[in-house]
Formats: structure tokens, sequence, C-alpha cells
């Protein structure tokens, strides 16, 4: 079987010096999956915890499961006839979190329920921008939460993969929104839509004098019983992190859901793509790296500062 490039962990090393470009096996296609050659795929909160895990026994555990340890999501050309896409085909999507090989490789082969169609007006780097992160603001926010017009809209990390689009599509729908998010980005978090801006590093949700609908908290730090305080009486806490609260679809309640994404739905991703085609979603790109130059991507990423996400392209 031919070999193909990745991005690769060596859990002997610390930080940055632990990704490496390296070869790895070509990838099998199983049934119901089509082999991509993959294009572009963003960075997301995933590859900053592997880059910043120093407790090499637990990284290895978890390295030690797949192949390929890096990249959730991406953008690429079909390069295998399937039941619903064929060879040639533009695509994006993501894998199955918890099952499969991960993206940041030549090729992958993905189940065809994960994918969507690449609208020829976006460009790979755009298109491997919305997956993960548009679908994870689209289920907490429109699916979850049910935001609506005049909705009282906080969201906590605004700056983020998915923050960008939590305010997009809340803005879509008419809500009023709060954004707290890095101080370089406040400009841009209200040209994307949020209606006040705040730096948290001088303003933190509690400081704020009223309450919400809607609190999506973004930032990995917020239990629902700090974001009560924050809320109206039948206010509705989203947690994008679900597991760091010990919040399980047991233990979720209507006014506090259980949002976590293994993986991406074809319907949502077309369902997000009729936002994009009537502009009220658009993709968000902080910056674009060729593969060569994938450390100052993972050192851009791990400074935090982005706004939306940074792309590695093949």
């Amino acid at each position: 079987m031919s070999k193909m490039k990745a991005l690769l962990v060596d859990v002997e090393k610390t930080g940055l010096d632990r990704i490496y470009l390296g070869d790895v096996e070509r990838p099998v296609v199983r049934k119901g999956e089509v082999l991509v050659q993959v294009k572009a795929v963003p960075l997301s909160s995933w590859e900053e915890d592997i880059a910043l895990n120093d407790n090499q026994e637990a990284l290895a555990e978890e390295i030690n499961k797949h192949n390929v340890n890096l990249g959730l999501e991406f953008s690429g050309i079909v390069e295998s006839d399937g039941a619903r896409f064929r060879k040639g085909d533009r695509v994006i999507g993501s894998i199955h979190f918890l099952q499969d090989e991960k993206t940041l490789s030549e090729y992958i082969s993905v189940h065809e329920d994960y994918l969507a169609l690449l609208p020829a007006s976006l460009s790979f780097a755009e298109g491997a921008a919305l997956p993960v992160s548009t679908e994870t603001a689209y289920i907490g926010f429109i699916q979850l939460a049910g935001v609506s017009r005049n909705k009282e809209v906080l969201i906590i990390g605004a700056n983020g993969g998915i923050g960008v689009y939590a305010i997009q599509f809340a803005k879509a729908h008419g809500a009023v929104i709060t954004a707290i998010g890095g101080k370089d980005s406040l400009d841009k978090l209200k040209a994307l839509g949020a209606d006040e801006a705040y730096d948290y590093r001088e303003v933190a949700a509690s400081d704020l004098s009223r309450k919400f609908d809607i609190l999506f908290d973004l930032s990995r730090t917020m239990k629902f019983e700090d974001a009560q305080q924050l809320l109206h009486k039948d206010g509705i806490f989203v947690n994008a992190n679900p597991q760091l609260v010990e919040l399980t679809p047991e233990t979720a309640t209507e006014n506090n859901p259980y949002l976590f994404v293994a993986h991406g739905k074809s319907e949502n991703l077309e369902e997000i793509l009729r936002y994009v085609d009537a502009r009220q979603i658009v993709p968000v790109v902080e910056a674009v790296y060729p593969i060569q130059q994938f450390k100052l991507a993972f050192k851009q990423l791990l400074e935090g500062t982005r706004l939306g996400k940074i792309i590695i392209e093949f």
C-alpha cells in the first residue's frame, strides 16, 4: 500500500516539537465511505490541547488509537465514487471524532453522511473553515437554544472558530448580541453582527448589569451554576465543552442542554450552506499556511489572538 504525508505526533517530545510531517499508509475505503484528497484543514482547540499536553502517558494513550490524530474537518476532492458523491466532487465535511482517523493528511476515507458539496463560490480554505464550527453553533443556537428575534444573547469566547459563527446565526435570527472576546477582535465582532463587544481582559460576564435569554460559553470555563445568575428565569445555558463540566445527555435539561458534535451531518451542512448562499453566514479565516509551514500555523494558534480559523493547506 502506498504512503501519504500527514502531520503526526511524537509523544516523547514537548510543545510544538512533538508535531512533525511524516509518512503513514493511505486509508482503506470502507463501506459507506469515499476517499477524499484533502485540500485544506483548520486548526482547533483539539490541536491546541495536543500541542500543550505534556502528560506523555495520557497523550500516548490517546495517540495510539489512530495513525493520524490531528484535524477534525476538511475540504477536498472526492477520489472514489460512492453512493452520493462522485470522483471529482469538491466537498467539505468532518470525521467521527471518537472513531475515525483525523484529517491532517493527504487523503482520508470519510463516511458520505458527513459530507456536503462545496459551492463553487467558496475556496477550499473558506470551505474548510465551516463544518465543525458552524455545525456546533447551528446546533447550539438554533436546535437547542431556539434563538429568535429580540432574544438577548451573550457569547463568551466570541472570536474563536465557533464564536464567529454563533454571532452570525444569532444575527440572522434577529437576536440582540453581546460578545466577549479578544481586544483586537472587537470591531470585527461588531462587523459580524455583535451589538456590543467587550475585551475579556477588562469585562467579565459577571460584570454585565443585565440578564440574558441565551448564554453560549465557548471559553471552556463556565458551569451552569455560574451562568444562572446571568440568565432570565427561563434562560438557556449552552456550553460547547460539556465533558469539562461533567454534563451528560442524562443530566442535561431544557435550560442546560447537552452539546457535543461527534461528527457532522450532511443535512446540517446543507442547511448551513443555505445561510452561506443567502450571505447570512460568511466563512471567517484568520490565516492560511501551506503544509510546509505548519509550525507557524500552530504557533499562531497557541498565541490565541485569532478571529475565526487558521487553515493549513496541502
